[in-house]
């Protein structure tokens, strides 16, 4: 058998036990000896343990999943007042013979089929995006 052989040892003399096994692998095994520390005891039942990389995983999921609530809340009330908007220009008094249409990323469009959707991405073309 050859290639590397992991073992942890611990104890008082640890470094002194640590170079037995490692001539005796060699010697038996033609092996080479990779010492490792020894793992911490593993928690009794019911101890709970915070795992720091889950906890930073975590932390740094934060500030997205708060900018991500953010930007959804605002998308929603621009959506809301976008349809309050197209509401009102449909339904104002206006004289008989005019043509109203709003200048899209597709063109110019008739106010009756301008929706929400197309109201909002002609907002984002001009750079007056949700406000």
């Amino acid at each position: 058998m050859s290639g590397e052989v992991i073992v942890r040892v611990e104890g008082e003399d640890a470094a002194a036990a640590a170079e037995t096994l490692a001539r005796i692998a060699e010697e038996h095994l033609s092996a080479t000896l990779c010492v490792k520390p020894a793992l911490p005891p593993s928690p009794r039942a019911g101890e709970r343990v915070v795992d720091p990389i889950s906890l930073a995983a975590m932390i740094l999921a934060i500030p997205p999943t708060a900018l991500a609530v953010w930007d959804i809340a605002k998308r929603i009330e621009a959506r809301r007042k976008a349809a309050s908007l197209l509401e009102a220009w449909r339904t104002a008094p206006l004289p008989t013979r005019i043509r109203v249409t709003v200048e899209t990323p597709q063109g110019d469009v008739p106010l009756e089929r301008v929706s929400v959707e197309l109201l909002l991405a002609s907002a984002d073309a001009d750079g007056s995006a949700h406000q």
